[in-house]
């Protein structure tokens, strides 16, 4: 694949650029020690490393009804404060209206997304042609 801005064949899909610089950590640490008494303990921690390479080529973001879902209940346990908890609530419906839409468009997105190459070269990212 050509890079239609530099004519560089060093390209590559975003979604292997976005693969190759992601990982997915997961670590559990045991420790102990003595105080009053001897003590162990043990911590887990999960996370993720990314390039920066990789979070350029970052597929779209999938919507979420989530903050629609919390926001109503605070919307809810605040109608108390009369227009504090109205507010809340529109915005919540207000969200829920462009979630919707959005989760409408999603699956273009991504395709969209799948069909991107981008340059090592030069930076830009293209369609595929």
């Amino acid at each position: 694949m050509e890079c239609p801005k530099c004519k560089s064949d060093n390209t590559q899909r975003l979604e292997m650029i976005y693969d190759q610089g992601t990982q997915n950590i997961q670590t559990t640490t045991v420790g102990g020690g003595y105080g009053r008494g001897p003590a162990i303990g043990t911590a887990s921690t999960r996370g993720k490393s990314q390039s920066k390479q990789a979070a350029k080529a970052a597929p779209p973001g999938k919507p979420s009804w989530f903050p629609i879902v919390a926001l109503t209940f605070v919307g809810i346990f605040s109608v108390g404060f009369y227009y504090v908890g109205f507010a809340i609530i529109g915005l919540a419906i207000y969200l829920g209206i462009k979630t919707s839409q959005a989760k409408k468009i999603y699956p273009g997105l991504y395709q969209h997304w799948l069909n991107s190459w981008m340059c090592h070269k030069c930076g830009e990212i293209y369609q595929q042609v």
